[in-house]
């Protein structure tokens, strides 16, 4: 059997896992959403995916298709299951990450492509890491391990791995490194301070 395939399959059961842990996470109210962040990913999602295609990532990038999928339902959730804290900063989050779509889809450049995903999408997390670090219960911590270990064997299951189709998984790994840390780290600081 092919490696690309065994690293594909692998993908597979891990991008199960973790849209079963997430999704069951949301409807048991252990893990709030926040809505301008999911309509973001779903986009970005989106995006990434028809870059990643036109670039020769072939078959091995469809995970980002059920991505696209699972977060658009994401979205919807978050009208009953998400959080409700929309401060400033998360308006202004969004409107940059928006404001960025038409530059990335006037843009020729694969590389200026991926940048532009990437920055949007620092965006779009923004208001979630901070609704995670003023309430770090609001998260799963499980879902960002096991999309870590997800997306590392969907780098390696990529036909041709180059900077313009594993960059942006890369950056999702770094930011699952993040988000675990932000909720470990506010999670032991609370205990500490009762």
């Amino acid at each position: 059997m092919e490696t690309s395939l065994i690293f594909w399959i692998i993908s597979w059961v891990f991008t199960i896992a973790f849209y079963t842990v997430y999704l069951r996470s949301i409807v048991q109210w252990e893990t709030k959403p926040h809505i301008y962040t999911a309509a973001l990913y779903a986009l970005m999602t989106g995006l990434i995916f028809y870059s990643q295609l036109s670039n020769g990532a072939g078959i091995w990038s469809t995970y980002l298709w059920i991505t696209f999928v699972v977060w658009c339902i994401i979205f919807l959730m978050s009208f009953k299951y998400g959080i409700k804290d929309i401060v400033f900063s998360d308006k202004i989050s969004l409107i940059i990450a928006l404001l960025s779509i038409p530059i990335w889809y006037l843009s020729w450049s694969a590389l200026l492509t991926v940048l532009l995903v990437i920055l949007i999408d620092l965006f779009s997390t923004i208001p979630t890491v901070r609704k995670t670090y003023k309430d770090p219960y609001s998260e799963n911590t499980y879902v960002y391990l096991i999309e870590f270990v997800w997306i590392f064997f969907s780098i390696l299951a990529l036909s041709s791995i180059n900077f313009i189709n594993a960059w942006y998984l890369i950056y999702i790994m770094l930011f699952d490194l993040l988000m675990f840390a932000v909720v470990f780290y506010r999670r032991k600081q609370l205990l500490k301070s009762k």
